[in-house]
This record gives C-alpha cells, structure tokens and sequence, in this order.
C-alpha cells in the first residue's frame, strides 16, 4: 500500500491575512478525539456542530502548551467558504491517515499475538 502523505501545513486568507495553519500531533490529537472514529470522518462537512468544532479547534488562539485561550467566533470569522471545504479535506485526511495506520498497527498487533491469545481462549 502506497501512502500519499497529507502535507502538514494549510495556508488560507483569513480577512486581509494570510494564515498558515500546521498539523502538529497535540491538533491531530483533538481533531481524533472529536471527530471519534473513521466511519465519522464522512460527517466533518455535513454534520453542523462537528464542523463548527473542528473549525473552532483550528482557528482559536492558543498558549504556549495548545490551551485554547480565547475560543474563535465563527460568525465573525472572515474565511471564504470554498477554501473552508479544501480546509475540512485537509482536516479530514489528517484524522483518517492516523486512525487508519493505528488500525494496521492493531491488526498486526493482534495478528502476533494470535497464538497466545487462542491459547488462552476457553473452548
């Protein structure tokens, strides 16, 4: 299987700026935990309250160690629509890229220890 590696940084115009937004794991880590499990992912762009999360998570400002300090309001949030769409692929990708490798790390695992695990295995 042939990875197409997602690239880590999203750069889009927010208002009169450019805003350069970066994958980094404590993110992704959010992102997973809210979006929940890959059958989800499909849902980022149609599912209302787990985009404005998602979107919430990437734009507010944050501290030195990735606490949200002031939560962004997404009404006032001067983004062109079309690049919010390109911004929920990017997203999406991160969270499905993770969830799909730490299931093949499973599976392997699990694979491994077949043995022993049916040993132990009532009959």
């Amino acid at each position: 299987m042939t990875e197409v590696k997602t690239p880590d940084h999203f750069t889009m115009r927010v208002g009169e700026n450019t805003r350069d937004l970066k994958m980094t794991f404590g993110l992704l880590n959010e992102l997973v935990q809210t979006v929940g499990d890959i059958e989800a992912v499909a849902e980022i762009s149609f599912n209302s309250d787990l985009r404005n999360e998602i979107l919430s998570q990437v734009f507010s400002e944050r501290n030195k160690d990735g606490r949200i300090e002031e939560k962004v309001t997404l009404f006032n949030l001067d983004v062109d629509p079309d690049e919010v769409v390109g911004l929920l692929e990017w997203v999406g990708s991160h969270v499905t890229s993770f969830l799909l490798k730490q299931m093949m790390q499973t599976k392997s695992l699990m694979e491994k220890h077949r043995p022993t695990i049916m040993a132990l295995t009532p009959t």
